[in-house]
């Protein structure tokens, strides 16, 4: 076939725009999945959430739903807060996955009505059960799988664990949330980008955003959106000056190459007139990484403010924490009051060369 009808193409003497017609046009619309096909997700709402009962609830929201690349993409939404049937009480022994999910139910597929379905699917109960994804009807977008285990009283209790599971979807060639990088990758794996149509994935637990367009895993392509990765954090102290600082920076590099991190170190500090000096040494997880000597001169004020010590270093992926350590420069030490720390981890990118 040439090509499809349009949207809203009025009938002629042979058809007008039939619902598939209809679907593949939308398609056109949201994150796509090859060239024809879309990926479905969700695009707001749609929480799972536990009950007092044995049912489960679904949040308003919207959904992409789809049933293959030549079936078009359906764009429906649940309008309120919405129970699932109920499923069976916990199980006497060990536990089992519930799946909740929602699809589009379509006549002309062979369903019985055209309604918008929310629904729930259970596996059996053992010491280590199986997700029973081969049993979710066909077109059904699952939500969430929620882990009963024996001792459940209902589907909000401590012994259910609900954790949602759905990609997210959005407008083609928007840029599409992923919670971190394992999401990221899946994300771009269930899209299958290539050159043409390039993926955009804004990872939102280090709010980085990454381009895939099939030649490679993915690219960085910008730095920490809208602000640091690690905020400012300010705390006061009380000298003397040859103490460790308390206050502490945590900061994330995500998995890949080490990147450049700049770390900064600002304080207001009462010297009491005096001449002395400043060692200040950045700590990333408890190793020296730089030493900087900061010297003032006496009769200049009570009050002085070292303003902006930097340092660039290079900082392998993982979980790391900043922290500050000062101490007697090679003048003599003319510190002895309070003062404000402020320290600041900025995430400049991976290390290029």
């Amino acid at each position: 076939m040439a090509g499809r009808r349009g949207l809203f193409v009025r009938k002629d003497t042979s058809a007008g725009t039939s619902p598939q017609d209809a679907r593949l046009a939308l398609a056109g619309l949201v994150a796509p999945a090859g060239d024809l096909g879309v990926t479905p997700g969700v695009l707001s709402g749609c929480a799972v959430s536990g009950t007092s009962g044995w049912t489960y609830t679904v949040s308003a929201g919207h959904v992409v739903l789809t049933r293959g690349a030549s079936d078009g993409a359906v764009l429906a939404s649940v309008d309120g807060t919405t129970p699932t049937p109920a499923v069976a009480a916990a199980p006497a022994s060990g536990s089992r996955w519930d799946l909740i999910w929602v699809r589009q139910r379509d006549v002309d597929s062979g369903d019985a009505d055209s309604q918008v379905q929310v629904g729930v699917t259970s596996g059996s109960s053992s010491g280590s059960p199986s997700r029973p994804t081969g049993s979710v009807p066909a077109g059904a977008l699952v939500l969430a799988e929620a882990r009963v285990s024996a001792g459940a009283t209902q589907t909000s209790h401590a012994s259910v664990t609900i954790t949602p599971v759905a990609a997210r979807s959005a407008a083609r060639g928007g840029i599409v949330p992923a919670a971190n990088a394992a999401s990221r990758e899946a994300v771009a794996a269930a899209h299958t980008p290539t050159p043409s149509n390039p993926l955009y994935v804004h990872q939102v637990d280090t709010r980085t955003l990454w381009m895939y367009d099939g030649a490679t895993q993915g690219s960085r392509v910008a730095a920490p959106i809208a602000e640091p990765r690690v905020a400012n954090v300010s705390a006061t102290g009380v000298g003397p000056v040859d103490t460790k600082n308390a206050e502490v920076v945590d900061f994330v590099i995500p998995p890949g190459p080490p990147h450049l991190v700049q770390m900064t170190w600002t304080a207001f500090m009462y010297n009491g007139g005096n001449t002395g000096a400043v060692n200040v040494k950045f700590r990333v997880d408890g190793a020296f990484v730089g030493t900087m000597n900061y010297s003032y001169g006496g009769n200049q004020g009570d009050r002085r403010v070292i303003d902006g010590l930097t340092k660039v270093v290079s900082i392998p992926p993982g979980t790391h924490s900043l922290s500050v350590w000062t101490g007697a420069g090679a003048a003599s030490v003319g510190y002895d009051g309070q003062f404000i720390n402020e320290l600041s981890v900025v995430d400049l990118g991976p290390v290029t060369s």
